[in-house]
């Protein structure tokens, strides 16, 4: 099951992430969307803990098929993937998760997915651009869209870190929110 795994499929994470946290930041008030958004966030979590848990499957019982991932010019774009999956799912959980997790809990939480997503996004967003100039040779009709998921996750950690830094902010001011790993009080 898992011996094909690629890094495609955490766009499943990164677009089911998306829409929890966009129907958390409509400007309307619709009964039952901000319900609508944790349960969609909560799937978005369990999707991108099910993903990890298979793909560290894969890459200790199929090395091979994993590093034929990342050297396919195709394939190796998803990589990008992991990092926004990541991040989205961090997001989701600063704008959903209080309630759930607990203000504190959820913020912590937002910030580790935070760096673990910018660290990978950083990576991917260097490494496969560099692979692809240094390791293929590509003409004209190989170009596609799919070339910009690597260099995105830069774009998305900015976002996600505005989001957080508000979030971090409003703590300092004695808000409800708090910085990570510390006791909320107010």
């Amino acid at each position: 099951m898992v011996a094909n795994l690629g890094p495609n499929w955490f766009s499943t994470v990164m677009g089911t992430g998306v829409v929890g946290g966009a129907a958390a930041g409509l400007p309307v008030a619709v009964p039952g969307l901000r319900v609508f958004a944790t349960v969609v966030w909560g799937l978005a979590s369990v999707l991108l803990v099910a993903l990890v848990a298979a793909w560290a499957v894969h890459w200790l019982r199929h090395p091979a098929a994993a590093r034929r991932h990342a050297s396919n010019p195709v394939m190796a774009q998803s990589f990008g993937a992991v990092a926004m999956a990541v991040m989205t799912v961090g997001a989701g959980t600063v704008l959903l998760g209080g309630p759930v997790l607990g203000v504190g809990t959820a913020v912590t939480l937002s910030s580790v997915l935070w760096g673990v997503g910018t660290a990978i996004g950083l990576v991917t967003a260097v490494w496969i651009p560099y692979r692809m100039i240094t390791e293929h040779e590509i003409g004209a009709d190989g170009v596609f869209g799919g070339w910009l998921m690597p260099v995105v996750p830069p774009m998305v950690s900015a976002a996600d870190g505005a989001l957080l830094l508000r979030t971090w902010t409003r703590a300092r001011a004695g808000r409800r929110c708090c910085w990570p790993a510390t006791r909320c009080s107010g």
